[in-house]
């Protein structure tokens, strides 16, 4: 959680810009997830869920060439808006691969500590717009 003392928490910043966060599991320095104390959450990204709530596609992309079959489920244009939420290497790697030209692109999964190589040329040549979020404030009072 953050602070609500530090200057970017003065300045109404995401948690993630609080210069004294410390979140269980989310950062090298605050690791464990306290688990006899905390329940899942149930608002993240689940795909056995998205379909159930509106998805029409569900891709698991252990199963097949992911950009392949974005690029095919797209008309050859990739994906407009691209968000990776896992935090896997691999995921990262190949997100700038199925975006399509002047896509939105988001990164929200932790990665932090990590060094993730990327083609960071397609950033350039595709004109991506590239944002990235560590938290939204108050995102746990507001999911509850």
């Amino acid at each position: 959680m953050d602070c609500g003392y530090c200057r970017n928490c003065k300045d109404g910043k995401t948690p993630s810009a609080c210069e004294n966060m410390r979140e269980a599991g989310f950062r090298p320095d605050s690791p464990g997830g306290m688990g006899e104390y905390l329940i899942i959450e149930p608002f993240k990204n689940h795909n056995n869920l998205a379909l159930k709530f509106g998805a029409d596609e569900v891709i698991d992309p252990t199963a097949c060439n992911l950009r392949d079959k974005i690029f095919k489920l797209t008309d050859d244009f990739g994906g407009s808006v691209v968000v990776e939420a896992s935090g896997n290497d691999n995921a990262i790697a190949s997100i700038f691969d199925i975006a399509g030209r002047s896509a939105r692109v988001r990164l929200i999964g932790h990665s932090v500590g990590r060094k993730v190589p990327v083609e960071i040329g397609l950033t350039i040549w595709k004109t991506l717009a590239i944002t990235g979020s560590g938290g939204i404030k108050n995102i746990i009072p507001r999911t509850i």
